[in-house]
């Protein structure tokens, strides 16, 4: 330590550049020697490696997920939502089911979105994920950083990411059963968990392609969606509410991450004039700035 600490107050005053010259030229300096630097060099390797681990493999609050790089998770199987929703509302772990963000999970995932609600996210971004029964699936993002603002919208090449739909692989009694678990005249969850995960998570037979376009949008519409989705209630919104089973229709699903009120989603199941209206404004709205407004709404 006492060879250690003269080189510190040295590095202070003297560019780290000129280590190698001041040391050869003024041999009289003992604390300069070849394992001072050495040491300075391998805290210094050491540290960016160190860096480089945490931008990699940041931790996640109260969801601990395997992830790649930039927040993207390593299979099919990891999660995109935190497990409790927001504070005051109900865990999802056990306490619903949670078909529907499953199946959002693995559209994110092959669609090549990254989790969003984690706290390191550069800026601000709204994410809307739209997945309908009978057309591609589509996810629409609103992101707000240094940069500037804008719109990136993609839509998928088929309905499904591969070639079956839930109950492709079930028979009649597992589809039954699976009904009647959603209805509460079930309890087996063991037995439910099983079907569900036959009937989600099937090997892909045609290739998934992904359609990505960006555009820049003024600063104004930013701060326009923020007011409309203050207007319209989004914070006090339930996040995913009771879920009635029907499997026709389309999964309607949108993220907030901002600054000030942090992170939210909120799930809803083909929401209209009659259900859910202020959320089906929001998300009418996002679509309205992107480029498949002329999409099928269901």
């Amino acid at each position: 330590m006492n060879s250690i600490l003269p080189l510190f107050r040295f590095l202070v005053n003297r560019k780290i550049g000129n280590i190698f010259t001041v040391h050869i030229a003024d041999r009289r300096r003992p604390n300069l020697n070849m394992k001072s630097v050495l040491t300075i060099l391998l805290v210094v390797t050491f540290s960016n490696l160190f860096a480089q681990f945490k931008r990699s493999n940041p931790t996640l609050v109260n969801n601990p997920i395997r992830i790649q790089c930039e927040d993207l998770p390593v299979d099919d199987r990891e999660y995109y939502f935190p497990r409790t929703p927001r504070k005051n509302e109900v865990p999802i772990d056990g306490k619903m089911d949670s078909t529907p963000l499953d199946y959002e999970s693995v559209t994110l995932r092959r669609m090549g979105e990254l989790i969003i609600y984690n706290s390191h996210l550069d800026g601000e971004g709204i994410r809307f994920t739209w997945i309908r029964s009978f057309h591609p699936p589509i996810v629409i993002t609103v992101v707000n950083t240094e940069n500037g603002i804008e719109v990136i919208s993609k839509i998928g090449n088929k309905t499904r990411y591969d070639n079956s739909y839930f109950g492709a692989q079930l028979d009649s009694s597992e589809i039954r059963f699976y009904l009647r678990f959603r209805q509460g005249k079930e309890t087996d969850t063991l037995k439910f968990n099983s079907i569900k995960l036959k009937g989600l998570f099937q090997p892909d037979t045609i290739s998934f392609r992904v359609t990505t376009n960006r555009r820049p949008i003024p600063k104004w519409k930013w701060d326009e969606l923020r007011r409309a989705m203050d207007d319209e209630g989004f914070l006090k919104l339930e996040s995913i509410p009771s879920f009635d089973g029907i499997l026709d229709g389309a999964y309607w699903i949108l993220e907030a991450n901002c600054k000030k009120e942090g992170y939210k989603f909120v799930f809803r199941h083909s929401p209209n004039k009659n259900r859910s209206p202020e959320f089906r404004r929001i998300c009418d709205a996002i679509i309205e700035m992107s480029d498949l407004r002329k999409e099928e709404r269901y």
